[in-house]
């Protein structure tokens, strides 16, 4: 299971969501996520986790 957790700085968790996966080969996949009146300016973190362990984790900013 491939799993994306986008959480803000105060370690709330604003999404998660999962994609079972089997690949067999090269593959690819891709989470998206929108908030219609737009996020509240702060740091975010966004992880990838796959079978329950986190394999990447990337930090980024909304500005105003």
């Amino acid at each position: 299971m491939l799993k994306a957790r986008w959480s803000f700085e105060d370690g709330q968790v604003v999404e998660e969501l999962e994609q079972p996966i089997a690949p067999t080969g090269d593959a690819a996949t891709e989470f998206h996520i929108s908030k219609s009146d737009g996020w509240p300016v702060g740091r975010y973190r966004l992880e990838v986790l796959l079978d329950g362990n986190v394999i990447q984790t990337k930090e980024f900013a909304v500005r105003s």
